[in-house]
């Protein structure tokens, strides 16, 4: 038995429903309450619960399309032997509306779509077009005065989410500073390890909370800055910001969770056989630590803007001081 998918209507004056993503795949197996897709209305974004269970057979709509409420847009079968081989589903490439010359209505021709390459282009104007983005990305956006059309121009995939500002912060960045100062160093890593079994043994506290203490201290001896607020990222996409006093002991580094935008960033990749990684633009100072063998590899990247080449020197190598010596650092 076949059960037709329709646009549901998820608001009481909701006409069209966005497509923003399909949750299941042609072939999937699919059970009553599962989420079968994210669609947009004008009002909201919202999840959308499968009421058959079965197969995901077809889709009719791709993600991206406006689908007027109550048109079939999937079909779900008792078996998944009449699956399509070629549907769209999310792993389908972004389509680019692009204009084309009128037509008359007699020839019954549709606008030309096109297919984003492999490769990200940059497209000539970023702004033109219908961007796909959540309600709250719009809003968030346009409250920091931002251009999602900027991520169009980068090669971005639609459609937009919260997730995907912090990239477009980088490179609203970049594009009005212009240059980067990038240094890198190794040192030796032995004396920073054990302090981290220390520390997790004796205080009960991680070792990102050195990090970013001593981040912040090189960085406000270097530059200036009080109460620094220092975000570390790990390759497993959990992220920590802190907030570093100017006198501080590590017991007084507290954990802050409303920082838009911090004062510097590290990025942890001392558990993974990764010793560096540059994403994007730097929004801010951007420390990075990676582990090879006994030897840290350490980088700072910097906005121009925020430093110059002697402060750059003088900042990274205050922290490697610190990875070298911990407990000298903290008496």
């Amino acid at each position: 038995m076949r059960h037709e998918v329709i646009m549901p209507a998820l608001g009481m004056t909701q006409d069209t429903g966005l497509i923003l993503a399909w949750k299941k795949q042609v072939g999937e197996e699919v059970v009553v309450g599962d989420i079968l897709m994210e669609v947009e209305t004008d009002k909201s974004t919202m999840e959308v619960e499968a009421q058959h269970s079965g197969f995901l057979t077809k889709l009719l709509a791709e993600e991206g399309t406006e689908v007027p409420v109550g048109k079939v847009i999937a079909i779900i079968s008792d078996t998944g032997e009449d699956a399509e081989s070629t549907p769209p589903s999310s792993q389908s490439k972004p389509l680019i509306e692009i204009n084309s010359p009128a037509t008359s209505s007699e020839s019954g021709s549709v606008p030309e779509e096109k297919i984003l390459p492999e490769a990200p282009t940059r497209l000539q104007n970023h702004t033109s077009g219908k961007i796909l983005a959540s309600p709250k990305a719009k809003r968030l956006a346009k409250e920091r005065g931002l251009d999602l059309g900027l991520l169009v121009q980068s090669g971005y995939p639609q459609p937009y989410h919260v997730t995907d500002l912090k990239p477009l912060e980088a490179i609203t960045t970049a594009q009005s500073t212009g240059l980067e100062l990038f240094a890198r160093a190794h040192i030796n890593g032995i004396a920073f390890k054990e302090f981290g079994e220390l520390l997790k043994v004796e205080a009960g506290l991680p070792i990102t909370v050195a990090m970013a203490a001593f981040a912040a201290s090189s960085y406000r001896q270097t530059v200036g800055g009080n109460g620094l607020s220092v975000r570390v990222d790990t390759i497993n996409n959990s992220t920590t910001t802190y907030t570093v006093p100017d006198n501080f002991d590590l017991g007084n580094i507290i954990l802050s969770e409303d920082v838009i935008k911090p004062d510097l960033i590290i990025t942890d990749l001392t558990l993974t056989k990764l010793v560096n990684l540059r994403i994007g633009p730097a929004l801010v100072p951007t420390f990075s630590i990676g582990q090879h063998g006994e030897y840290l590899e350490v980088s700072l990247v910097s906005p121009q803007n925020l430093m110059d080449q002697h402060q750059l020197v003088d900042c990274i190598e205050g922290f490697i001081n610190r990875l070298e010596e911990p407990l000298m650092h903290l008496l």
